[in-house]
């Protein structure tokens, strides 16, 4: 028979001597909507929806011994919206329990199990099953809901290529911050001196103090010179009187010697006039000196500046760099937020975080609320759309009586039956578990309301 449309849903529940619980009587009427199982500690809520998981899992599903003590067997059965009818016995010799399918028709199916796991699907019908996972695994099978194929691998894409952005921006976000650590010189900032003018004009004038030195010396040697030919001169004319015999000879001599000791007064007085005409550098040398090694200590304390100028404008530029690689940051951001909103993930309130960590309401799945993480997994069962449209909740006290009620809004909505256990402090539920028995809530007992 083929599948309705509208889901599987339960009609009606029985069972005796399983566990706890010695008989149980429940009636559903196939309808959607949120079901509190409710009663004290230790009463058998669990074991209640133990049996449902038992009636549609395999082997799997019966985990401890189910046979109440003293009892030579136990059986339980549920009657579907569909016409079918699920039973399975137990018995020493079969702890797991036989399996047996009636279709409307009263024929039954060759590979019953099989069929029930068609029913079922890859998913649990307790969400709890889903929180006890790994958060990998639960990360991808909530992405896998998605409409859009291959959306974990696109994401992981995007992922990526933010991380090597992202390691590409740490050198230029560190600069920029060793930049902002450079402390700034204090005081005002000097005026750069230029140098090489004054460096220019000092090797002028020391040109010229070489060239003045030349010419003293010039005229020194013709001093020299002049003062040599006056001795001479004075030598030849007191021996004169004792060389009257070379007097002829010594008369044709002088007048060359006199020549020679007048061209070297000339040039002797050429000498200091040149000498004399030359301007004295010396103070001039000195101030240019002067305005040199002032300029050596303002271009000292200009070092700080200028290396503080060179941080700056390094920064400025890794600054550019990093902004750059954020605005690729951001558009991939953008990228990824527009690919999840496209992809219609059917679990309100999932994000991922820049590294790529999924979010529940703005927190890591390990550590959002216990209501959030069973909203959470209630979705995930809703999403999964299997034909059996019932959910198993063993630990519902998380939710107030508020969240009860947006809970069996959504279970109609849906069209999907929610078992919730609950301690029942709030007031008796729609099926009470006491006294080892299970039974549905006498519809005319006064019930509290949401």
């Amino acid at each position: 028979m083929s599948k309705q449309t509208d889901g599987i849903r339960i009609v009606r529940i029985e069972g005796e001597n399983i566990r706890k619980l010695t008989t149980v009587a429940v009636s559903l009427d196939g309808k959607p909507g949120l079901f509190r199982v409710t009663g004290e500690n230790e009463q058998g809520k669990t074991t209640f929806l133990d049996i449902v998981a038992m009636l549609f899992g395999g082997k799997g599903a019966v985990k401890v011994s189910t046979i109440q003590e003293g009892k030579d067997g136990a059986w339980c059965r549920a009657e579907l919206s569909n016409g079918y009818s699920i039973e399975k016995r137990f018995t020493p010799a079969a702890p797991d329990g036989y399996l047996d399918i009636v279709t409307p028709d009263n024929a039954k199916p060759r590979a019953p199990q099989t069929l029930l796991d068609g029913w079922c699907g890859p998913r649990s019908l307790d969400p709890g099953a889903l929180l006890r996972k790994k958060t990998e695994d639960i990360e991808k099978i909530i992405l896998g809901l998605a409409s859009e194929p291959g959306l974990k691998g696109k994401l992981d894409t995007l992922r990526e290529q933010r991380k090597v952005l992202g390691t590409e921006r740490t050198p230029f976000l560190s600069t920029v911050q060793r930049a902002q650590r450079t402390p700034k010189p204090e005081g005002k900032r000097p005026e750069p001196v230029q140098v090489s003018g004054e460096m220019a004009r000092l090797r002028e004038l020391r040109a010229m103090e070489r060239e003045k030195n030349a010419a003293w010396g010039l005229a020194q040697d013709a001093f020299e010179a002049q003062r040599e030919q006056d001795a001479v001169v004075e030598a030849r004319r007191q021996h004169v009187a004792d060389l009257e015999r070379q007097l002829a000879e010594a008369k044709a001599l002088l007048p060359r010697f006199e020549k020679a000791a007048k061209q070297a007064k000339k040039e002797a007085d050429d000498a200091k006039a040149v000498y004399e005409q030359m301007s004295d550098v010396s103070g001039d040398i000195q101030a240019v000196e002067a305005r040199i090694s002032e300029a050596d200590g303002i271009q000292r304390s200009l070092a700080p500046w200028q290396e503080y100028d060179r941080v700056q404008k390094e920064a400025a530029k890794a600054k550019a760099e990093a902004d750059a690689l954020t605005r690729q940051i951001k558009a991939l951001e953008v990228q990824e937020h527009d690919l999840l909103t496209a992809a219609d993930i059917p679990v309100p309130g999932i994000s991922l975080r820049e590294d790529g960590t999924m979010l529940l309401h703005g927190h890591p799945l390990e550590v959002a609320s216990g209501k959030q993480r069973l909203d959470m997994a209630v979705d995930v069962g809703f999403a999964a759309n299997s034909d059996i449209r019932v959910i198993l909740l063993d630990e519902a006290n998380d939710y107030g009586l508020p969240a009860l009620e947006q809970l069996r809004e959504r279970a109609v909505e849906k069209g999907w039956q929610v078992l919730a256990c609950r301690l029942g402090l709030e007031g008796p539920g729609e099926i009470i578990v006491q006294d080892g028995s299970v039974t549905t809530a006498d519809p005319d007992a006064e019930q509290l309301e949401f």
